[in-house]
């Protein structure tokens, strides 16, 4: 088996190494002297378009966004090819979170009294303990929660 290897590994799609499906020197010469396809010029076109599309969305829209936005621009093409273009570039949406109070004091239940008063400098050690709880919302969609404790 012959291996063939060659310094233009920077051509997207290009055997970069070895060969091992044995294909013949030649073939892969003339492989690099053919231009690009019709396809490929038009994927790399409208990749630059779906790029700028994106980054004048500050990076929110998706596929389904863009591709609303190139059909208005008078571009034939479809979600998912503006989701495979998207995918080859890296490029994903950023969504925005809801905003969901964590307090609610709109209720009759009894609320725990302010013994402290704002006034944290005591006389003596261990006479006061605060504490604290974060909401921390994880990739998962669900929440972990964080819990410290302290000593005045």
């Amino acid at each position: 088996m012959r291996y063939f290897t060659h310094g233009k590994s920077h051509l997207p799609g290009y055997p970069h190494h070895i060969n091992p499906m044995a294909v013949p020197q030649s073939a892969c010469y003339d492989w690099l002297k053919r231009p690009e396809s019709a396809r490929c010029l038009e994927d790399r076109w409208q990749g630059e378009k779906v790029k700028k599309i994106h980054e004048k969305s500050r990076e929110i829209y998706g596929a389904r966004r863009i591709c609303q936005e190139m059909v208005k621009d008078g571009e034939r093409i479809s979600r998912t090819r503006t989701g495979h273009l998207m995918k080859q570039q890296g490029l994903e949406s950023k969504s925005k979170r809801k905003f969901k109070a964590t307090t609610n004091s709109n209720h009759g239940r009894p609320v725990a009294p302010n013994l402290l008063n704002r006034e944290f400098l005591v006389d003596q050690p261990n006479a006061v303990y605060i504490g604290d709880i974060a909401y921390i919302p994880t990739d998962e969609g669900g929440r972990g929660y964080s819990c410290s404790r302290s000593r005045l």
